[in-house]
């Protein structure tokens, strides 16, 4: 296993704000934190090379008719369910 990084507040707003919008444009993004866009793209960077941060797309399989898992090694797939009140 590779090195333990400590998030910064820089770092953890960003991923408190990407985790409730993943699709936030980058103009958006870099705004609502205060940076610039060659800022973000290092952090960026050098959090998705030391493999602290991974992107990965959701399915909603409760949205999906018919949905058959594929045959993923298990922890590849992560499933999101939206509780509603």
């Amino acid at each position: 296993m590779g090195d333990i990084k400590k998030l910064d507040e820089l770092d953890k707003n960003r991923s408190t704000i990407l985790g409730e919008d993943g699709r936030m444009p980058v103009k958006e993004l870099v705004n609502n934190l205060g940076i610039t866009n060659p800022t973000l793209h290092a952090r960026m960077k050098n959090l998705l090379q030391s493999g602290v941060l991974k992107i990965a797309g959701l399915v909603d399989v409760f949205k999906v008719k018919k949905f058959s898992w594929p045959s993923w090694p298990s922890g590849y797939l992560m499933i999101q369910k939206q509780m509603k009140p």
